[in-house]
């Protein structure tokens, strides 16, 4: 690599004490081939369990020679936390991954190449696979959800996989108002920016462990979709249509709206509702898009319910974040960091910002473990 080198790879995470290791695990072998130097920042969102703990002893206890610095978040937030982990990184080129993520002992190799190029975010890809013992209908259900939308770099901008040039990224450069698209809100600003350079596109597709039930994926994409007709509003229509959810809410606005009619026109009618509700259900909860990317292999009627649910909860998500009155102030993640760091424990304290909040420190201090158990003890697999 020519000009200055080097990898930060922030992990963000909250109560992963089951899943920290084998992510670390993942992250280190693929730094054993040294084709870039690495260093990896697990920001945690105040985690109740063995987190911190487990991820502040991971070098020590498997003997790996990757460091590994804990950023200690008083509250947990997708763009609080990797704010601060961009805030800690000390290399030019920052890596996101999800806890849930386990790369490949090839990731960094391809890493080292794609940064090589005149870019300023490397898009990754990943796939789902479905954990020992758990039923397979995310890894079913997703693809029917998020089919590719006409702007790929911002729909493709994940953080569950994704690098950046850290010299291109704006102060503070995820949005904490946002609950959920903050990386799709990232790439959204580069590419109007006027200095964005470009993005280009791993090969490599890690395993994103598909672990969610139903209960709390619904939450998730509500929650995405609320962001994104955030940013719809924020925008004045301006922002990528992504996965087409738009579209779909407001269709399905327009059909709830038309049954609601029917229903006050003939309310002594018994056919009506029904008519109504099975009108809702079919057009506002049919993804025809996604829907074409079903698994062919997979029962129909269990597929057709689950995307049914997702696509009707993601509707009214959009149109809640749409047309709800605002109540968040868009400040908070362009404020400069401080800190204070925490030596004696090995970790890095964020500190508070102007809001009271917590945020990143770069400059705190500290001190990487010494020692070592045999390679792999303690470490339990996800």
């Amino acid at each position: 690599m020519s000009g200055p080198t080097g990898v930060s790879v922030v992990v963000i995470c909250r109560d992963e004490a089951r899943y920290i290791d084998g992510c670390l695990t993942a992250i280190g072998r693929a730094a054993a081939a040294r084709t870039v130097p690495v260093e990896v920042l697990v920001v945690d969102g105040a985690s109740a369990d063995d987190t911190v703990h487990r991820a502040g002893t991971w070098s020590r206890r498997t003997g790996a020679p990757v460091p590994v610095r804990v950023v200690r978040c008083h509250r947990p937030g997708y763009g609080h936390q990797r704010n601060a982990g961009v805030a800690a990184a000390r290399y030019p080129w920052v890596a996101f991954l999800s806890a849930d993520v386990r790369v490949g002992p090839d990731w960094l190799t391809e890493v080292a190449a794609a940064v090589e190029q005149p870019v300023d975010l490397v898009l990754g890809r990943f796939d789902l696979v479905t954990p020992p013992g758990r039923r397979p209908w995310l890894a079913t259900l997703v693809p029917t959800l998020y089919p590719t939308c006409d702007d790929g770099v911002v729909a493709r901008c994940s953080t569950v996989h994704l690098v950046a040039r850290r010299a291109a990224l704006p102060p503070g450069p995820f949005d904490e108002d946002l609950a959920a698209c903050e990386d799709k809100e990232l790439a959204y600003r580069l590419r109007r920016s006027g200095r964005f350079r470009g993005a280009t596109t791993l090969g490599h597709r890690p395993a994103h462990l598909a672990r969610e039930g139903v209960g709390a994926f619904l939450t998730k994409v509500a929650a995405e979709a609320r962001a994104l007709g955030q940013l719809d509003r924020r925008t004045r229509g301006a922002f990528p249509d992504c996965f087409g959810w738009r579209r779909r809410a407001f269709r399905t606005a327009g059909v709830t709206a038309i049954a609601a009619v029917a229903v006050a026109a003939r309310p002594r009618s018994r056919f009506v509702p029904v008519l109504a509700a099975t009108a809702v259900l079919a057009t506002g909860g049919r993804h025809a898009t996604g829907w074409r990317r079903r698994d062919p292999d997979r029962p129909v009627l269990p597929q057709a319910a689950l995307h049914a649910a997702a696509m009707l909860t993601i509707s009214a998500g959009y149109l809640t974040g749409r047309f709800a009155p605002r109540t968040a102030r868009r400040s908070a993640n362009r404020r400069r960091a401080g800190g204070t760091d925490a030596p004696r424990e090995g970790l890095l304290d964020t500190g508070a910002d102007l809001r009271g909040e917590p945020r990143g420190d770069p400059a705190a201090p500290v001190p990487r473990p010494a020692g070592g158990d045999p390679a792999g003890a303690g470490v339990r697999a996800a």
